[in-house]
């Protein structure tokens, strides 16, 4: 089993079965769970893996198990189709977590749209982490 690593993914290439734990990395981390999403390659075909809080046993480890498959794909998903912190007319306080959470959308947009090109082919690149080419 070889790992590698982007900005917002984490991705194991020929995960082993019977694994359940899966730590993940990410730069910056993530702003909300519901952002952190994983799935998987079977047959050339992508399976999404529905998480919930139960799966996390941190903030960096999910659980859960997996059939036979060539790669498994943790990574993260900020909106990119509406802000997340909604000022409205005045009303809402402009905390310094507001705040964050609104940059940090930015930024993990970003990140996410570069990373994207490099998610498209995760078969290759897991062919280049083993050294198979």
């Amino acid at each position: 089993m070889v790992v590698g690593y982007g900005d917002s993914f984490t991705v194991y290439c020929s995960p082993d079965p019977e694994t359940t734990s899966w730590p993940f990395q990410m730069k910056d981390g993530y702003i909300s769970r519901r952002y952190v999403k994983a799935r998987y390659l079977m047959n050339d075909q992508w399976y999404d893996v529905k998480l919930t809080d139960r799966n996390f046993t941190s903030d960096f480890v999910l659980t859960f198990a997996l059939p036979p498959c060539d790669v498994l794909d943790i990574y993260r998903d900020t909106p990119k189709d509406h802000p997340i912190v909604d000022y409205g007319n005045g009303g809402t306080l402009l905390l310094d977590e507001s705040r964050n959470a609104a940059a940090r959308q930015s930024i993990h947009v970003v990140a996410e749209l570069v990373d994207l090109a490099r998610r498209q082919a995760l078969d290759c690149m897991c062919l280049l982490l083993s050294g198979g080419a």
